[in-house]
């Protein structure tokens, strides 16, 4: 149990009148109901150091029991998250920033006179580099304030309440550790050019969420890798290009995700030879049969935090640009890129503060996230790759 979410729930129950043991009582409740979901994760080895839900390279090195703070780990976990999907888990580093190891592939053996030898490690061959570089890892801290009405409190019972708060904490920080992760970018100067707010000379500032983090995030690396097919319709040969772009690190399917947009999402199914699949089967695509929820094997998340238009150079343009001769925003995004290359942790436990007013308490909620993009590693093949679509 999160003891700032504890305590927090807690101050209201005291605010409204309640006591100290009503409040533990449905705390203790939430407690035992946490302990048999880490008990049935227990009997299936989910918590075991080197559980995971990848079959390739990404074994996870960090159990999610690991979490002191259980709120962190409930994210970690959450089915809706990106990082639920990924091996470079660091756990929790109380700390501005860190040193760490690239985690989610596995070094070989090596035979002999080699293993004296530990420059075998940057061959190209081997791509092994990726596993002995050291990236530096920060964390940053993110606020978000939960509002509970006191008509809610009054037609809902303690534990609803309870639950209500946790999961309002849990979903945000899963949606908003999936879009710094989506769209990080530390540049200041709009003119430059900020991957959610790009200068278009209409004067009009865009209000997209984490335009300043603390890393760059997937697409501003992406762009940097340079942009593959050029504004052009769904075709499968831009997948292909795609593919070629990571190299080796597209070797096993497994390994790597799609991300896409709603309107791209669509759009990518329906490629001719990929909707097919759904009457062919294994003949139509190397897709699993039945669900085109696949591209090329690699699985496809679809989000909303990835921006439903942009402009041909992948970055958001300032001003209602969709329309009229100042049109920037017109293409769609999709992304490819290799698990392991996002390492990421999570810094101090959250902490909670509860505010009362006429009407409502509102909680403050601080979290703490890091991350970082680990691509090209000793000038091996790049690790994402973008495609802007007409």
């Amino acid at each position: 149990m999160n003891l700032s979410l504890k305590q927090a729930y807690t101050d209201i129950m005291l605010k409204l009148g309640k006591t100290k043991e009503d409040a533990e009582v449905v705390t203790q409740e939430a407690e035992t109901a946490e302990e048999k979901r880490q008990e049935a994760l227990r009997a299936k080895g989910a918590t075991d150091p080197m559980y995971t839900g990848n079959t390739g390279y990404g074994a996870e090195m960090v159990a999610t029991y690991l979490y002191k703070d259980e709120l962190y780990s409930m994210i970690a976990r959450d089915k809706k998250s990106l990082i639920s999907m990924l091996p470079g888990n660091h756990g929790e580093i109380h700390a501005p920033s860190a040193l760490v190891s690239v985690k989610g592939r596995v070094n070989k053996f090596l035979k002999g006179s080699e293993f004296s030898s530990w420059t075998i490690f940057a061959g190209k061959q081997s791509n092994n580099a990726m596993i002995t570089a050291r990236v530096t890892l920060p964390i940053g801290k993110f606020n978000t304030m939960v509002v509970l009405t006191k008509e809610e409190i009054q037609y809902n019972t303690d534990a609803s309440i309870f639950n209500t708060v946790q999961n309002a904490i849990v979903q945000g920080g899963v949606e908003t550790i999936t879009s710094v992760i989506i769209n990080g970018d530390t540049e200041s100067n709009t003119a430059t050019g900020n991957v959610n707010q790009k200068d278009n000379g209409t004067g009009t500032a865009l209000a997209n969420q984490h335009r300043l983090t603390i890393n760059l995030g997937l697409r501003k690396v992406a762009i940097a890798n340079t942009i593959v097919g050029g504004a052009v319709a769904h075709d499968s040969n831009v997948y292909k290009q795609m593919l070629q772009t990571i190299g080796d690190y597209a070797a096993m399917p497994e390994d790597c995700i799609w991300l896409v947009s709603s309107k791209t999402g669509l759009s990518a199914r329906y490629v001719p030879g990929y909707r097919t699949q759904q009457d062919k089967g294994n003949d139509a695509t190397v897709n699993t049969p039945g669900t085109p929820a696949k591209i090329e094997g690699i699985e496809v998340l679809q989000t909303r935090e990835l921006a439903k238009l942009v402009g041909v150079d992948g970055y958001v343009y300032e001003g209602t640009s969709e329309t009229g001769a100042t049109a920037k925003n017109l293409y769609g995004q999709m992304l490819l890129f290799y698990k392991p290359a996002v390492q990421f942790a999570f810094g101090h436990p959250m902490q909670t503060v509860v505010y009362e007013t006429s009407d409502a308490f509102l909680i403050d909620v601080t979290m703490w996230f890091g991350f970082v993009v680990v691509n090209n590693v000793a000038g091996l093949d790049k690790t994402v790759a973008m495609w802007v679509v007409l």
